[in-house]
């Protein structure tokens, strides 16, 4: 679990021009400070035996540089002097053994006969730090292997106390050494108190970090908590809940201080105030707040996090199911729009600030193929609007906005008040993105939740969903659409023991008709589109299939079809899979592809998870039963890919491949999805293309990210030379070519 971090100069570069301010800041008049060069060390926190990196900008006329490594008292350890053309120069120092306490790099320049200083910059050894939090780690690790539920939560809790500490090390600043040390002693404490068998957290009001043990990769994931001042006063009292998603580059536990009322002190920054959590108010909600592996849109695993989450709070705290609240900013204002209503039976209202749902996100946006318009739609909070029918909303967007204009909010709430819902709207003037200072102010959202309550089962539901799976809305569900990525819809009453359904675009849908609307042993009805279909008991579930032009009653499950997923591409980027690169190519192709599957595997600023990579010859049983695959490969480069060719969607005649009665040239690439041959339950992706020219299509980060990873990027797309997409298109739900378009 222990991770060392990663000294990348790019981080140390970008993070230069925020050191050039702060040293300007303190440099008390000294003119020398600003105006010769600046200094960036990092780490700040370390222990003994490793290296400092120090990254240092000129600004005059190439003086004469050095660096010194020094004591508190100035006794010179080390110093070297800095050489070469560029503006940005780099310098290591190694810390010598037995050394603790703090040091000093001193950077110094020469004009004339003297050495002048120019910046300095504090560092804090301590020795013995990693290897006593390694030590501890593999002691909790050992209480959750062997304890029962209750204590394993708990030992997710302490662990992820380990992880949030391994951030501050390898983060924090000299300054913050008694801090780290402290909670270092803390989680010695809470690691005691788990071998002997007790919940560290155990009647813990306030501020509380969490975790859980993560399916997708087996990683400690983090969340935050707030539980009441009172919870547990009353073992039999049931609490409502919050749900807070954060904003996009961003954090859980930046979010809960925001929802809570908290804005950043006078010059803090959001990466200072991740690290801090002022004393809470009290409010009568359980709050949490999901970190959804970082800036991942609450789409794939990190929508499965929000899920997980209040799975995890429910089993562990004593939740009122029909008091579940959501909420979000920004890109949590889009998550909160997206999953409140597309399962509004699971929350009694939704409040979402300065979110995106739907339509042109800027009046400047590009044309899309209408196949990607499909896409978009199928998955946009305003064309699920109706599913809002007893989910109350508030929707709350600064007037000014210059990253998500305020008309979305707009829109969301003028087609809630067509529909005749209960919704209202905030809109703050002069205020840019930042709305969730006035929205969330002094925590009055609070006071806003509380006039609502669920009702677990309503005698009319409508819902709809553009997702090829379906979904579920109170006691109905859609099994399976007609056309999958259209919009499915389902409108069912009950009265007087009869229940009148109207449909628009479904194959399949079943019904659990709630014991508290008809009782299962009396004599129910069912109309569906005008027709009588179905009279008898209702039992536990009554299933419909649409067949020959009509609608048949089905005493059978019909078995799960394998469709393409919502969001394509997409789709298979954002679950859990791994990276695999052909191998049996010429040498450059092979070693392409791996050096493709590596790039795209790697956490960047965005996305906080990291998918394995392997050659195609580690496609074991187990990883073919687990995983979907993505595949970099040429088409000569991958036996997998040539032994499978037949059952794939591309047709390839020597260098030439054919998709959809079209050609992609040999200096173009493909990416496309469909059922992998060797498991039809799970996704085949392929990036692939007939030469080595082709294949670096995928090196352009935008091919990956803007064509491949975005989430309205369609089931195949091939891409120039440069990257850039060209065409593309969508399978229907028996894999067959449903669509294709043109970029522009």
């Amino acid at each position: 679990m222990v991770r060392r971090f990663a000294f990348i100069q790019f981080i140390l570069t970008v993070g230069l021009f925020t050191m050039v301010i702060e040293q300007s800041a303190h440099a008390q008049g000294a003119k020398i400070q600003r105006k010769t060069a600046s200094l960036q060390v990092y780490p700040q926190l370390l222990v003994q035996g490793e290296e400092i990196h120090a990254v240092v900008q000129s600004f005059d006329d190439r003086p004469l540089l050095r660096l010194s490594l020094t004591r508190p008292d100035g006794e010179v350890l080390e110093q070297m002097q800095l050489t070469g053309d560029s503006p940005l120069l780099e310098a290591s120092f190694l810390i010598p053994q037995g050394m603790k306490g703090t040091l000093r790099v001193v950077l110094e320049a020469r004009y004339g006969l003297h050495w002048t200083p120019a910046a300095s910059q504090e560092v804090s050894v301590l020795p013995g730090y990693w290897s006593e939090l390694r030590s501890l780690v593999s002691r909790v690790e050992a209480v959750e292997a062997k304890s029962d539920a209750h204590l394993q939560r708990a030992a997710w809790a302490v662990l992820a106390f380990a992880e949030d500490l391994m951030e501050r090390m390898k983060l924090g600043e000299s300054n913050q050494a008694w801090d780290v040390q402290r909670r270092l002693a803390a989680l010695r404490s809470k690691t005691e108190l788990l071998e002997q068998g007790k919940d560290p957290l155990a009647n813990s009001p306030g501020y509380q970090l969490r975790g859980y043990r993560s399916d997708l990769n087996g990683e400690i994931q983090l969340y935050s908590m707030y539980l009441p001042r009172g919870y547990g006063v009353d073992p039999e009292q049931k609490w409502p809940l919050v749900v807070m998603l954060h904003g996009a580059w961003s954090n859980h536990h930046l979010a809960l201080r925001r929802v809570m009322g908290f804005t950043n002190n006078p010059g803090e920054s959001d990466a200072a105030a991740k690290r801090s959590m002022p004393r809470l108010p009290d409010v009568p909600f359980i709050v949490v707040a999901p970190n959804g592996f970082e800036t991942s849109w609450y789409a794939g695993y990190a929508e499965e996090d929000v899920w997980r989450v209040m799975e995890e709070i429910k089993s562990q705290f004593n939740i009122d199911s029909n008091r579940v609240y959501l909420t979000g900013l920004s890109m949590g204002g889009m998550g909160t729009g997206k999953l409140g209503l597309n399962h509004p039976d699971q929350f009694a209202a939704i409040a979402p600030v300065c979110g995106f749902f739907g339509g042109p996100f800027r009046g400047g946006d590009a044309k899309k193929p209408a196949y990607l318009e499909r896409l978009i739609e199928c998955s946009a909070a305003l064309e699920m609007a109706e599913n809002a029918l007893y989910l109350p909303t508030k929707i709350m967007h600064g007037e000014i906005d210059p990253v998500v204009p305020v008309q979305q909010s707009i829109n969301l709430n003028k087609k809630l008040n067509e529909l005749g819902y209960q919704t209202e709207i905030e809109v703050y003037p002069g205020v840019d993105h930042a709305a969730w200072a006035p929205a969330y102010e002094n925590g009055r959202i609070f006071e806003w939740f509380s006039q609502f309550e669920r009702n677990p089962a309503p005698a009319k539901v409508i819902y709809k969903t553009g997702d090829p799976q379906g979904g579920a809305s109170y006691w109905v569900r859609i099994e399976e659409p007609l056309k999958i990525r259209r919009m499915a819809r389902i409108e069912a009453q009950i009265s007087d023991r009869s229940v009148a359904v109207k449909t628009e675009n479904l194959q399949r849908f079943s019904m659990t008709i709630p014991e508290s609307l008809i009782p299962a042993e009396d004599v129910a009805q069912v109309e569906i589109d005008g027709n009588v279909i179905y009279q008898g008991t209702p039992g536990r579930e009554i299933r419909f299939v649409y067949e020959n032009d009509a609608w048949k009653w089905s005493r059978d499950a019909a078995a799960k079809k394998f469709m393409p997923p919502r969001d394509g591409l997409f789709g298979v980027l954002s679950t859990k899979h791994v990276l695999v690169y052909g191998t049996s190519g010429v040498s450059a192709e092979d070693r392409a592809a791996q050096e493709l599957a590596n790039a795209v595997s790697l956490p960047g600023p965005w996305v906080d998870v990291q998918f394995p990579v392997m050659p195609e010859d580690g496609l074991t049983p187990d990883v073919l039963e687990n995983y979907h695959i993505v595949l970099f490969a040429t088409l000569g480069g991958s036996s997998f890919l040539r032994n499978h060719l037949p059952s794939l969607p591309i047709h390839v005649e020597g260098d030439r491949i054919e998709i959809a009665g079209r050609t992609v040239q040999p200096d173009q690439a493909i990416a496309f999805i469909c059922p992998n041959p060797a498991n039809s339950n799970k996704c085949l992706m392929v990036c692939a293309s007939a030469t080595l020219q082709g294949l670096q299509a995928f090196r352009n980060a935008s091919a990956i990210v803007g064509s491949v990873g975005s989430s309205s990027s369609g089931d195949f797309v091939v891409l120039d030379a440069n990257g850039k997409p060209l065409w593309g298109g969508l399978f229907d739900k028996e894999w067959k070519i449903d669509e294709t378009g043109d970029f522009e």
